[in-house]
């Protein structure tokens, strides 16, 4: 076996880390005192820590006995924000799955990420050859047409600040760089409902990407294909694919709980 990777500790994460874990084994809100003694901490280092993290909703103050604590309903938060990436996936897949049956081409499920762009779930057809994206590698938003798709539906006000910091480096001739023609492309994906990168991240290669909206009507996901561009050049096969890209999204969206008649 390999040698294990080595670990660096932050001191403060690691004892704010240990404070919410402790208090997740207690069955009632303890005391600064209990945390201090307990985790062996000095109490001036457990109330700074107490008070931070309750700042930030991860620890209250128990409403019945002052001066005792307890997890906060930020734990919640994160709680349902995982599960909903984990029913999206679930959502996803057979959908994915079922696109790349009927497209012939790789399907990708992608999410913003930072600045960038991430598959997260990615599915490959019956085919000899095919093209693969690499799970978890951070993309630039101006050369994925997931990427395009996730930007142009982000409310104006989120979309503006994201564009202020997301960088719009060149990967073929193709690739737009400019902010101005990147927002006149942003307008043009959400008029049509979908997004394509035309040789924008590498040679030869094609993709089509639609929104995967969630019950408040938010952009949450991007379904996308990918494969070789002369899929993509015959208008009538072009219209397919688009079709069934927006389609897929669209089943998947209504699987999380997106209702397009309640759409404003």
């Amino acid at each position: 076996m390999g040698k294990k990777s080595a670990v660096t500790i932050v001191p403060a994460v690691e004892r704010a880390l240990n404070v919410l874990e402790y208090l997740a084994r207690q069955n009632s809100s303890v005391t600064l005192k209990n945390i201090s003694t307990y985790l062996e901490i000095p109490s001036v280092t457990t109330y700074r820590l107490v008070r931070f993290l309750s700042s930030r909703g991860y620890i209250r103050e128990d409403s019945q006995t002052e001066g005792e604590y307890r997890l906060g309903f930020k734990i919640l938060d994160l709680a349902y924000l995982l599960s909903k990436q984990q029913d999206l996936n679930a959502a996803a897949k057979p959908v994915m799955k079922e696109l790349s049956e009927k497209t012939g081409q790789t399907t990708q499920l992608g999410i913003l990420r930072g600045y960038g762009v991430i598959y997260i779930e990615q599915v490959l057809p019956m085919k000899p050859v095919n093209i693969v994206a690499g799970l978890r590698t951070l993309m630039p938003v101006n050369v994925s047409a997931s990427g395009k798709v996730l930007v142009a539906f982000l409310p104006n006000e989120e979309q503006d600040a994201f564009l202020q910091n997301a960088e719009l480096p060149p990967q073929t001739l193709q690739s737009i760089t400019d902010i101005r023609m990147f927002k006149q492309e942003l307008i043009k994906v959400k008029e049509n409902g979908y997004a394509m990168d035309n040789e924008e991240y590498a040679r030869g290669i094609a993709c089509l990407a639609a929104p995967i909206m969630d019950h408040s009507g938010n952009v949450k996901a991007a379904i996308g294909i990918t494969g070789h561009i002369t899929a993509y050049t015959d208008k009538g096969n072009f219209l397919r694919l688009s079709q069934d890209v927006v389609s897929a999204a669209v089943k998947i969206s209504e699987s999380i709980g997106y209702n397009s008649t309640n759409k404003e």
